[in-house]
């Protein structure tokens, strides 16, 4: 059984004092969620993590609080000056073989993350652990959901590796700054409608913890030479005058709807065939440059379904198609 043991966990200050920054309803709807990421070396990782350009992502530093006294969430910063916890720990996994599995070791992956989950809220919201395993340095990080949605993840992530191969300390990073501002994302009584979402998401506060379906991971590797075999054979499957030209989500999207479906056996219960995506409502909620900078989550569920028949028969591929194009479109012009 693998294992990793962890010889060192020191705290990297990021700020000294800030106010509570309070969550949006977008980000009370969220988990935590746990990305990978290879840097040199764990010294230099814990110096860019103290990088100035980092310092920009302070509600990083910050723990997860519930206030009783609003029934809401905030991220609160502690009084005597707030820190990203730093891991340092040895394994004999073999990396290579774990990242070649055709089905990934969910319970080796989650050894080299460091564990921010809580029975009880405060929690912190950010955590970072290196690991030497065998074949290679891993860095793990583990972010909470309710801080950032997937483009302020990148935003940080490529803020951080352009300081971890900066050259030498303190040089200029091209990244712009980030914003947190929840203004940003607010509406009309919506303190009301955070302590309404709370409340259907995590209707036990300050006690987190839900029940998580079972779920496997699994990654399917498209080359850019399939992606537009694929897309040609999109096109070759709609009506000539449609001259649909999908692009790459709805491509893979409507493959993966359509072979998954077919994959599960016979029509005889004719049921609803749901995909679920999220989509960014920045363009609609935000002007440039905001809408490029804003970390919080501003994403929404989009929900499409068509009988497992209709996506079973020969033109099913095109029918998935122009259900998700559609429902693109849609969603992209108003997403709330």
């Amino acid at each position: 059984m693998a294992c990793v043991h962890i010889h060192h966990t020191s705290a990297v200050t990021i700020v000294t004092s800030l106010a509570p920054l309070p969550l949006s309803a977008f980000d009370c709807m969220f988990v935590s969620q746990i990305p990978l990421l290879f840097v040199p070396s764990a010294s230099r990782v814990a110096e860019t993590l103290a990088c100035p350009s980092l310092q920009s992502f302070h509600p990083f530093a910050g723990e997860l609080t519930y206030l009783s006294s609003s029934g809401t969430i905030a991220i609160i910063f502690p009084e005597n000056g707030a820190g990203v916890t730093f891991i340092e720990a040895k394994t004999d996994i073999d990396l290579k073989g774990l990242l070649d599995e055709e089905e990934h070791d969910t319970e080796a992956l989650r050894l080299l993350v460091p564990d921010i989950r809580r029975d009880v809220l405060p929690a912190l919201v950010m955590a970072a652990q290196v690991t030497q395993a065998v074949g290679g340095l891993v860095v793990g990080l583990a972010l909470h959901h309710t801080l950032v949605d997937g483009h302020g993840l990148f935003h940080f992530l490529t803020t951080w590796t352009a300081a971890a191969t900066a050259e030498r300390p303190g040089s200029s990073n091209p990244n712009p700054l980030p914003r947190h501002d929840r203004n940003l994302v607010w509406f009309d009584s919506d303190e009301e409608f955070n302590r309404m979402v709370l409340r259907h998401f995590t209707p036990n506060l300050p006690w987190p913890k839900n029940s998580i379906a079972p779920s496997f991971n699994k990654t399917f590797v498209f080359t850019a030479k399939a992606l537009q075999h694929l897309k040609r054979r999109h096109i070759a499957s709609t009506n000539p005058g449609e001259q649909l030209v999908s692009s790459t989500f709805v491509a893979i999207a409507s493959h993966g709807w359509v072979s998954f479906t077919r994959a599960s056996g016979s029509s005889a219960n004719d049921r609803p065939v749901f995909i679920v995506f999220l989509v960014d409502c920045r363009p609609a909620l935000m002007s440039l440059p905001v809408d490029q900078v804003y970390a919080g989550n501003c994403i929404v569920f989009c929900k499409v379904g068509l009988n497992g028949s209709e996506l079973r028969v020969p033109d099913g591929l095109a029918r998935a198609l122009s259900t998700l194009t559609d429902a693109v479109k849609k969603a992209k012009a108003d997403p709330l």
